[in-house]
């Protein structure tokens, strides 16, 4: 039987949350951008010093999506002052929401 579960995760997480967004990042974006620069973003926007100061943030928090315990994606809420676009301060917006290409459409 298959079972899909989010949970949160915190800093003890950040090497499995790097992984997870190094690969789904490239997946997603690598046929639309030079080496270069995909290199460029995944050494600068997902480096672990990053992804820790991410998740150290009061008005952020980070989801894994799993499959059976395996991590096969993750979310990424703001709220408040951590919004990249503040409309509304009792909204929260998802910056991030990615998931491993094999697992799309499910």
């Amino acid at each position: 039987m298959i079972n899909y579960t989010f949970h949160k995760i915190d800093v003890d997480d950040v090497i499995q949350l790097q992984q997870i967004s190094r690969i789904t990042f490239s997946e997603t974006f690598a046929e639309h951008n030079t080496e270069e620069d995909l290199n460029k973003y995944l050494q600068e926007q997902l480096s672990l010093n990053k992804l820790v100061e991410e998740l150290n943030n009061n008005y952020s928090e980070f989801y894994f999506a799993s499959e059976n315990e395996r991590v096969i994606g993750y979310l990424k809420l703001n709220w408040e002052k951590a919004q990249t676009e503040l409309i509304d301060e009792a909204a929260f917006e998802i910056e991030r929401i990615y998931i491993l290409k094999a697992y799309f459409g499910k």
